[in-house]
């Protein structure tokens, strides 16, 4: 069995929830499609989802632009399928958005906005954190979670193992602290031992790593607005063992520029 990271840029979940499994007509198909590396049948089913406004073939689409997943990365165009999909009813497109306002990818910049999105999200309620604070804690949080499964290191890419590493922020002061979820766990384990321990332990370390460096890459917001009530947030971590070929995945996790989307004004 070779060890593969099974449509990374796909499916990173986002905190307090993963993402929801796609079972529309255009959306499923097209994430199964898109992961034996058919792009071609990938887009295609996701265009039909554009003719029909379709709320989940339109946040995937916008996941597939931001990540470069079988189409030339556009993040800014993702923006506006976020807000479509968004403004179609579907849930995780607003976490997506709140990242989007946090950076100013195709928006004007806002981490006011990004609160809210993030509260109407569904996620964690954060209550008594004000909403700029909430919306720059969780732009970091949508950096960091980008970045959490690739920065893990080789050992630990070779065990099964998932679960949602916590982190408890404090805006105002830029302190840290991080921990694993109740429900981590090591699939190929049991719940409990050594290489659970050690699992967590480098686990946790990667996260603080991780977080500490989308610190310093998200805008510099306005201390004054700042609260230095805890946030705390996920980052879902689920690297799996799969028994295909990696070769198959090469136009999954690289670029494929060659298939287009369609969506007219977006």
């Amino acid at each position: 069995m070779r060890v593969a990271v099974l449509a990374l840029s796909l499916v990173a979940s986002s905190p307090a929830f993963a993402l929801s499994v796609p079972t529309g007509p255009y959306a499923g198909p097209a994430l199964q499609a898109a992961k034996r590396g058919d792009c071609e049948a990938a887009v295609g089913l996701l265009n039909k989802g554009i003719d029909a406004k379709d709320g989940e073939a339109l946040f995937w689409i916008g996941r597939m632009l931001d990540l470069g997943t079988c189409v030339a990365a556009d993040p800014e165009r993702a923006t506006k399928f976020f807000s479509a999909a968004d403004k179609a009813g579907n849930n995780d497109a607003k976490l997506e958005l709140a990242t989007k306002y946090g950076l100013g990818v195709g928006v004007e910049q806002s981490y006011e906005r990004a609160g809210e999105l993030a509260r109407a999200s569904g996620g964690r309620p954060q209550e008594g954190a004000n909403t700029y604070s909430v919306g720059y804690a969780n732009t970091i949080r949508g950096v960091a979670q980008r970045k959490i499964v690739e920065s893990l290191p080789s050992d630990l890419l070779r065990q099964s193992f998932s679960g949602e590493i916590l982190i408890e922020f404090s805006p105002r002061t830029q302190q840290v602290k991080v921990r694993p979820g109740p429900q981590f766990a090591m699939r190929s384990d049991p719940p409990t031992g050594s290489s659970l321990r050690r699992a967590r332990t480098d686990i946790v370390r990667v996260a603080e790593d991780v977080w500490r460096d989308a610190m310093s890459k998200v805008p510099v917001p306005e201390n004054a607005l700042l609260e230095d009530r805890p946030v705390t947030l996920g980052l879902e971590v689920d690297v799996k063992l799969e028994p295909i070929d990696p070769e198959s995945l090469t136009p999954l996790i690289l670029t494929r520029p060659t298939t287009r989307l369609g969506g007219a004004g977006m």
